[in-house]
């Protein structure tokens, strides 16, 4: 989003995003790619709750293009499922 990353160096989060990155931190992995700033996106209350859905990735294709069509303009593929690192989620 434009000017978020100037909103972040300047301080302008919420709370519960510390609070956010102190209970889940240990199930996560980051790539040396990923900006630590990135990463405390992740950890926002603001997106929580349904905004993931998750479906087999034979469906996935076809859900994006009926939400694109439906005129859900920001749906995206983000990620996948996959069986290691087990117990954890590899951000890229």
């Amino acid at each position: 989003l434009k000017g978020v990353h100037e909103l972040v160096r300047a301080g302008y989060v919420p709370g519960g995003l510390y609070r956010n990155r102190e209970f889940r931190m240990h199930m996560l992995e980051f790539e040396r790619s990923c900006p630590d700033m990135s990463a405390d996106f992740l950890f926002d209350p603001q997106t929580s709750g349904g905004l993931l859905i998750s479906i087999e990735a034979a469906r996935a294709e076809k859900f994006l293009k009926r939400l694109l069509d439906a005129g859900v303009r920001d749906a995206a593929i983000v990620g996948e499922v996959v069986a290691e690192p087990r117990g954890k989620i590899l951000v890229i």
